[in-house]
């Protein structure tokens, strides 16, 4: 395997090869998206991605029932696993599961395509549908992965990293281009800041640790219906690292709304003992500087970067004359909470009120449950599950939704 070298003030400089044998393709170079083009600035009121831009977006075709399906986004993180949202699968079965590598427009022609099938779909233990804790889904694909410029995996944040309120974010998906519109044909994409904890409890009232929130205090940029499941990615150095997957919202790019994701950096652990094979690359990132640890099977490699742009204005002095915090990011309060994604009812018989960010339906919009209200006690917002009625067939190309919602 390979890892780049960065400089940081000091230079921390680990360079790992990869044991003669073993497989080629690594995540060594996870996060490394060649034909991604953008810095640290700036779907609902987001952009076409551009070819290869974002190449461990995965396309999720989730069946459930003979007749209809749903959509989900997801991230490749290995060159067999698929990570993704747990309320994507509450209504479906695990089997027939189609997931698309390398999609760009889903009506259009997709040269650099891969599909494949989830021969697992391994659910949190601990997801709770009601409070959408946990709520992060492992898919174990069928066949392995061949990594291009176009298809490749994304890094994984470490336990102890930390993603500062104000930091800057995307997020990527076909879901809606807004709340309870139709659905994108082209992926989207969107950069959101990070918004604390702390203030995005104050408009839910049920946000954990397992949970991270981004979005713009004005609104008019988020994820929507459809989006469930895709990865919020924060870029460091060279590398993009994944701090949550879309979970739910109350509706989609509202002001003082952020959006709602399960927390990338809670599970690595999990993810790690679930997964087989390949392992994921694993990035530790700490507020101003990042270290980026690799992790390919028993190899392991190191590296300090400068992280851009990720800390926040040093505190003020207190009144007793000592200084506030040094090292903390701008306040959150002022990030406010950006888009969350809409809430849409449940498919099927079951009626409305999906408590998560759903997955974008094909279905018409008749056949669909009613749209979820937000709760009105302050719970974490109604999700966007959209129903898809469509044939289950190989040689159908599947509705897709956008991620971004225009305000």
């Amino acid at each position: 395997m390979r890892v780049s070298m960065f400089t940081c003030g000091v230079l921390l400089l680990l360079l790992v090869l990869t044991a003669p044998g073993s497989d080629a393709q690594t995540t060594a170079d996870c996060g490394l998206a060649a034909l991604n083009t953008k810095e640290q600035t700036r779907i609902v009121g987001g952009q076409t991605g551009a070819p290869g831009a974002w190449p461990w977006h995965a396309y999720l075709l989730i069946p459930i029932n003979s007749t209809s399906s749903t959509l989900c986004g997801g991230s490749l993180i290995s060159n067999q696993w698929v990570l993704t949202a747990a309320h994507c699968f509450k209504t479906s079965a695990s089997k027939g599961v189609t997931i698309y590598l390398g999609r760009q427009n889903v009506n259009g022609f997709n040269p650099n395509e891969q599909q494949f099938t989830a021969s697992q779909v391994i659910v949190h233990p601990n997801y709770n549908s009601n409070s959408n804790d946990n709520d992060v889904t492992l898919l174990q694909l069928s066949s392995t992965v061949t990594f291009n410029k176009y298809i490749s995996p994304v890094c994984l944040a470490t336990a102890d990293s930390v993603f500062p309120a104000g930091l800057n974010s995307w997020v990527t998906g076909f879901g809606t281009t807004s709340s309870g519109g139709s659905v994108s044909t082209t992926l989207q994409e969107v950069n959101i800041p990070i918004v604390s904890n702390s203030a995005c409890n104050a408009v839910y009232g049920s946000i954990t640790s397992n949970m991270i929130c981004a979005g713009l205090t004005q609104g008019g940029k988020d994820s929507c219906q459809g989006d469930s499941g895709g990865p919020l990615v924060s870029k460091n150095g060279t590398r993009w690292v994944q701090a949550g997957v879309v979970s739910f919202g109350d509706g989609c790019a509202q002001p003082n709304m952020p959006g709602v994701y399960a927390r990338v950096s809670q599970y690595e652990s999990w993810i790690s003992s679930t997964v087989t094979g390949q392992q994921p690359g694993f990035v530790n990132i700490q507020n101003t500087s990042v270290l980026v640890t690799v992790s390919t099977g028993s190899s392991r490699a190191t590296e300090a970067t400068r992280e851009t742009g990720s800390t926040g204005a040093p505190g003020a002095p207190g009144s007793t004359g000592a200084t506030g915090s040094t090292g903390a990011p701008g306040s959150t309060g002022s990030t406010g909470a950006p888009r969350a994604p809409g809430s849409t009812g449940a498919p099927g018989s079951t009626g409305a009120t999906g408590a998560t960010r759903a997955p974008g339906a094909t279905g018409a919009t008749g056949a669909t449950g009613a749209t979820g209200a937000p709760g009105v006690t302050g719970s974490s917002g109604s999700g966007h599950f959209i129903s898809l009625s469509i044939p289950l067939l190989l040689s159908v190309t599947p509705v897709v939704f956008s991620v971004f919602v225009l305000s």
